[in-house]
């Protein structure tokens, strides 16, 4: 079978939104909409994906860059017919199966598409489309089957009558066509709707009217298609892409996770195995953790955040770019930012770093085997050697920096030796 094609429709404005920024780079659990849908299009094609892009078009290339699509600009927004023959000069060129997707369904899995291509390559139809039913199909295209149970149409919302509105299956947005079939149809299409667009399912209609295979390939999960086309509708696909990367991290990576229901950990994340991740925590997509490490409960782990092996952060602990070694505890009400701690370094309640002068962000280093006393300061950039040992609220000042085995205390921090003497003197 010949490599299939993907487009992905992505130029629409998104006006539900009530925003500026264009709807498919919202993020969805640490990631732009599109990025979800873009990952499923390469995983079952060959080909760089096609994507028709016109309202924040600009953007949208920067995010993601040339390498990611062969970007189709859609100078009007016409309808998802409109969309798909911006293409035709791309698909002209190609053989195989045509898929169709939209950017705003980031939920639909590899898995699903590959099943499409499957049957359509066993049964040669005009085209498989997904379909699914759900509890409130609300805005959801319907399919309107005959009593032999073939499709008959698909009506949109805005179209569909009183009766059509009660019927739960819906258009599932995902489609596999024959090339030639698609591209002929396309041309043929007109705007008697009431959106007065080009409706990419007026070709299914067509396929249908000649008597063309068409074949509806129902999902069994119906939270697959679910589309983002209200800010609240997020609220709705953000969990599943975290609940789906929490399953993956528990049944694959060997990582406990307490209460799913009550940990944000975002796509992407990586957490090595017999790791515990206690509730109320959010671990954000760039973050690696390693073995047998514990993490939680009310911690924020933010970008660029590494814990090595038997390493642990606890309550009310953030990081943000900050490199926790072997055996390193940072368990309470603590802020590391821009830090690279040791091994088996124990940094005491309340510490932070302070990293950031209002103009640039610095780094703090803490050696291994370093006891950090609470509520600790470190005015970055500094440093401290090897099991050094600061006092209970010391204030280490940006540039003294602690030698290997010192002990400092006070504010600012002077080494507990020279404090000494200064009490003798007296």
């Amino acid at each position: 079978m010949s490599k299939a094609d993907v487009v992905i429709l992505a130029a629409g404005k998104g006006t539900r939104m009530k925003g500026e920024d264009p709807k498919v780079l919202h993020d969805i659990a640490g990631r732009p909409m599109l990025s979800y849908v873009l990952e499923v299009a390469r995983a079952v094609s060959g080909q760089t994906p096609l994507v028709v892009i016109g309202h924040g078009m600009d953007r949208v290339q920067q995010a993601f860059g040339e390498g990611e699509a062969r970007w189709i600009v859609q100078t009007e927004q016409l309808g998802t017919g409109h969309a798909v023959l911006a293409c035709a000069g791309e698909l002209e060129r190609g053989d195989g199966p045509v898929v169709v997707l939209n950017a705003d369904q980031p939920l639909i899995p590899a898995k699903r598409l590959e099943g499409m291509l499957h049957i359509f390559e066993q049964e040669k139809p005009g085209v498989v489309m997904l379909t699914a039913q759900l509890e409130d199909p609300t805005n959801y295209g319907r399919i309107v089957r005959n009593d032999r149970g073939s499709l008959m149409r698909i009506v949109e919302q805005h179209d569909a009558s009183q009766e059509e509105r009660k019927i739960r299956e819906v258009n599932g947005g995902a489609y596999v066509f024959e090339r030639s079939m698609l591209l002929e149809r396309l041309q043929d299409l007109d705007t008697d709707n009431a959106q007065g667009e080009y409706y990419l399912t007026d070709v299914v209609h067509k396929l249908t009217a000649e008597g063309v295979p068409v074949i509806p390939f129902v999902t069994p999960r119906g939270e697959e298609i679910l589309s983002v086309t209200t800010r609240w509708d997020i609220q709705k696909v953000w969990p599943v892409v975290m609940g789906r990367h929490m399953r993956y991290l528990a049944q694959e990576c060997g990582v406990t996770i307490v209460a799913p229901e009550n940990t944000y950990i975002e796509a992407g994340a990586q957490i090595g195995h017999d790791t515990v991740v206690f509730p109320f925590t959010y671990i954000e997509r760039d973050v690696r953790i390693g073995a047998h490490c514990k993490v939680g409960p009310f911690s924020h782990l933010r970008k660029g955040t590494v814990l090595e092996d038997y390493a642990e952060v606890g309550n009310f602990t953030e990081t943000k770019n900050t490199r926790l070694g072997e055996g390193s505890k940072a368990k309470h009400l603590s802020y590391l930012g821009d830090a690279s701690i040791g091994k088996k370094v124990n940094v005491g309640a309340g510490t932070i770093c302070a990293n950031y002068d209002g103009k640039k962000k610095y780094k703090t280093e803490i050696g291994d085997g370093t006891h950090v006393g609470s509520g600790t300061i470190f005015v970055a950039p500094v440093k401290t050697g090897k099991n050094a040992v600061t006092g209970a609220g010391a204030v280490v000042t940006s540039g003294k920096d602690v030698s290997d085995g010192e002990t400092v205390i006070g504010v600012p921090a002077e080494p507990l030796s020279k404090r000494r003497k200064k009490g003798k003197k007296k």
